[in-house]
């Protein structure tokens, strides 16, 4: 009986001690590590790993505060290509994330052109995983086409302006 009080007392010390990995997504909340314990919990044969991490980023994203989506820049412009090849319009660039602790899954891109009726276009991109240091291009197809493939006025000035009104995702920690 002694035998059996000493074995089940340590047994029980030593499973308090190592986290279960539901109470890693518990523990460590909006990060990496959640993340990474729900792909972990949740991998499947028939679901892919890139859909599992997406769910799984969704399940823990967190809205990025005005000053981090700040260490999210890039480049984008209308497509001359899709100027002249399509009725519709293409708005791509390229997004690096340039922080040492956040990872972007999803970002919102509000475009503003001068010719423009509706004055303001939005793209929303999801499903991304952009880690520090990271690059994601992206091509999408927009309602508004440009007069002009130039997108300049007479004096040389851009005829539309773009910015990434919100962003999210999971922040890296470390054990």
């Amino acid at each position: 009986m002694k035998k059996f009080t000493i074995c089940a007392l340590s047994l029980t010390l030593l499973s308090s001690c190592l986290p279960l990995e539901k109470d890693l997504e518990a523990a460590y909340p909006n990060t990496q590590i959640a993340v990474e314990s729900c792909v972990t919990k949740n991998a499947s044969e028939i679901v892919e790993q890139p859909q599992i991490r997406d769910a799984c980023a969704s399940k823990h994203k967190i809205e990025f505060k005005v000053w981090e989506r700040y260490f999210l820049n890039g480049k984008a412009g209308y497509s001359s290509s899709s100027f002249y090849t399509t009725d519709t319009s293409v708005f791509e660039g390229d997004l690096t994330n340039e922080s040492v602790n956040l990872i972007f899954t999803n970002a919102t891109i509000e475009i503003q052109h001068t010719e423009n009726p509706d004055k303001t276009e939005t793209l929303y991109l999801t499903g991304l995983w952009i880690p520090p240091s990271g690059k994601y291009n992206f091509s999408e197809n927009v309602l508004f086409k440009p007069k002009s493939v130039a997108n300049k006025d007479a004096e040389g000035n851009s005829l539309y302006t773009w910015n990434i009104s919100s962003a999210s995702g999971v922040r890296i920690e470390l054990r």
